[in-house]
């Protein structure tokens, strides 16, 4: 009852039997509370091959062993008015024992379809035989999405898995439901899986989630974390990519239609239910912060779209305030229990924007009192930028400051640092990354400094121009400080590569770390669970809070974690309410952690890590990107992000404030 009520609370409206019938229970269940299920056989040889020569399917000796699967599925469980479709099995080709298995089910049970996924030829031509009612691929991209409702009119395509969501993925899945959505043949899927497959146990004196590898010594054959590829954890925690999967599936979609008029769409998208048992709250939000709330009562019939004038808000003075960030967010929740859905449970939620930021050229500042100056102190092997309550520490042979002091307080451990690799994450490993990718890992370890130029541009300001190459002379990397007599510091930071052959990078950003007690978050972004490039539709803009401590999330196998995307500010303080401030023009990407990328980094080749191994360093690190890398999700054994969410080898330029508050 648990999964199906979390299944419900996550916009789920189905559930695929993967690969067997399960216990009877489940279905009445699945009965008596609302999923549609997908019925599957207990067939599966992939192992011995998909050729007609190979498989079993194909084979008329295993002709009975195929059809009492079948038959005693149906006759068991054909009772259920949850199961809509018949699966004949996973991955256990296809040939006249799964002819003969079809012709016995639509002869048994004309009204419900079946489906096969080994119908597709994909090592010919992607053609789909006849034995199927539904075109159910796994792990279709778009293209071949698109190639199969053409080649079959007649026939509705429903993935029987996709989105693999092995540890930090499920990227580009709004993506897949944009193109699902934009034609009615297009059906949706299956997400593959439901729960980590893990088990606690004592693994080096610890208590740990244990996967494949941690049952007996290196000679077992395992198959290490792959079963580690849930959308909750074994205990039934949200992974992040949850919360994305249950915005982009949600049934109730808002739009403007004129937003000068305050004019906006509601698309109600169930296919039975209208809208009377949800209230609809609205929010405004000023730069991340609420200004003004309201719930009000609207129905939309099932299927229907309704326009509905926004006249209750009097935002009209904002549209075009340039000084500050307008949103209105939507929220629907119900009214009272409905089903396993208790009362104010949250169904639906879209935010849109009244203002659109306008990036703004950087322009620094006036400072008018005469008192306050910076004095610069030349040391052979440093320089030494004093203000009214501080100084900063530029060594000589680097690219950064080694000490950022304010009112007698060092802010910093390590100072800022090129950084472009990130700690890999099971779609990285599945793609060799972290093997193709190696170059980027430790490349300042070969930083060849070039220039080292300043100038003093007034009494309140200096600027520091430093150059060097990295890769062997391949990539130049410059980075220009505009500090000022108030301790504020304008970074910015460019890379130009002279080589075309360089592969793809994980990250383009700086990091540094700061002390530990340095804990409490603050950021204008989005939020407040990680998102990605390609995995944010679920983390709306706003103001957020939270502690450097909750940035972790303890993927059972330890990889990236806890980013943040497209912020306009963050600001990390102590407990004495003192703090630094990352601030820019652009919107960037951040992250605070206890503990440094190499602590999340599996290696190479993936190494047998555990959540529970962690230990928090005593300091955190800070990383400020330009952009990461998407984390992909069309599965975990080959594909990267989509191409609109890598980051080519070339030019590019990021600007930066920081300033102690």
């Amino acid at each position: 009852v648990l999964d199906i009520k979390m299944m419900k609370e996550n916009n789920f409206n189905a559930v695929r039997m993967a690969h067997y019938p399960h216990h009877s229970r489940f279905y009445e269940l699945c009965d008596e509370y609302g999923l549609y299920v997908v019925d599957e056989a207990n067939i599966e040889s992939h192992a011995i091959g998909y050729e007609p020569h190979q498989t079993l399917a194909n084979n008329p000796t295993f002709k009975e062993a195929h059809l009492q699967r079948v038959i005693r599925m149906v006759e068991r469980d054909k009772n259920h008015t949850s199961i809509i479709i018949w699966s004949l099995g996973n991955e256990a080709g296809n040939g006249v024992n799964m002819f003969a298995a079809y012709d016995w089910v639509k002869e048994r049970d004309s009204a419900r379809p079946v489906q096969y996924e080994r119908t597709i030829a994909y090592q010919t031509n992607n053609g789909v035989e006849w034995n199927t009612d539904i075109i159910c691929p796994m792990y279709a991209p778009f293209e071949l999405m698109e190639q199969f409702v053409g080649q079959n009119p007649n026939r509705p395509l429903i993935q029987c898995e996709y989105e693999h969501a092995m540890g930090n993925s499920l990227g580009n899945f709004k993506e897949y439901w944009d193109l699902i959505r934009s034609n009615p043949r297009m059906q949706g899927g299956f997400i593959w899986d439901w729960m980590d497959q893990g088990l606690y146990k004592e693994v080096g004196g610890k208590r740990v989630i244990a996967y494949g590898g941690d049952f007996g010594d290196e000679n077992i054959p395992s198959d290490n974390n792959f079963c580690i590829n849930g959308l909750i954890q074994q205990d039934g925690t949200p992974n992040p990519h949850l919360y994305e999967a249950k915005q982009v599936q949600q049934s109730i979609h808002i739009k403007w239609i004129d937003k000068e008029a305050q004019l906006i769409e509601i698309y109600n998208e169930y296919d039975f239910q209208d809208l009377s048992d949800f209230w609809l709250d609205i929010q405004i939000l000023a730069d991340g912060g609420v200004l003004s709330s309201r719930s009000i009562d609207v129905n939309v019939e099932a299927g229907e779209r309704k326009e509905i004038q926004l006249d209750i808000l009097a935002f009209d003075e904002y549209l075009n305030d340039e000084r500050f960030e307008f949103h209105l967010n939507f929220t629907f929740r119900t009214k009272k229990q409905i089903g396993l859905l208790e009362v104010n449970t949250i169904v639906a939620q879209e935010q849109l924007t009244i203002n659109e930021r306008k990036e703004k050229a950087v322009q620094f500042p006036i400072i008018k009192n005469k008192r306050i100056s910076l004095k610069l102190i030349e040391k052979k092997e440093a320089l030494v930028f004093k203000y009214h309550n501080g100084q900063i520490v530029f060594p000589k042979n680097g690219l950064s400051f080694n000490s950022y002091i304010i009112d007698d307080k060092e802010l910093i451990v390590e100072g800022l640092e090129p950084n472009f690799w990130r700690a890999p994450t099971d779609n990285d490993y599945g793609a060799k990354l972290p093997q193709k990718l190696q170059v980027w890992k430790n490349p300042m370890e070969n930083f060849q400094q070039q220039s080292f130029d300043y100038q003093q541009i007034n009494q309140h300001q200096y600027e520091l121009a430093i150059c060097g190459t990295i890769i062997n002379g391949l990539v130049q990397l410059k980075l220009v400080y505009n500090i000022f007599s108030t301790g504020k510091i304008h970074i910015q930071y460019s890379m130009n590569p002279k080589h075309n052959e360089l592969p793809m990078l994980p990250r383009f950003g700086l990091k540094m770390k700061i002390p530990k007690s340095f804990n409490q978050l603050e950021w204008f972004g989005r939020g407040l669970h990680e998102s990605y490039w390609d995995r944010k539709a679920s983390a709306l803009v706003g103001n957020y809070e939270a502690t450097v401590k909750d940035q972790l999330h303890p993927y059972i196998r330890p990889q990236e974690t806890g980013n943040k995307t497209d912020v306009r500010w963050f600001e990390i303080r102590n407990g004495s309410e003192q703090g630094l401030k990352i601030e820019s023009n652009e919107l960037f990407n951040f992250s605070a952690l206890h503990f440094d990328i190499e602590d999340l980094d599996g290696g190479i080749l993936k190494t047998q890590t555990h959540a529970a191994d962690l230990k928090e360093r005593d300091f955190t690190n800070v990383c400020i990107d330009f952009q990461q890398m998407g984390v992909g999700g069309n599965n975990s054994w080959g594909a990267t992000a989509l191409k609109e969410y890598l980051l080519p080898c070339q030019d590019y330029s990021v600007g930066f404030w920081l300033n102690a508050s």
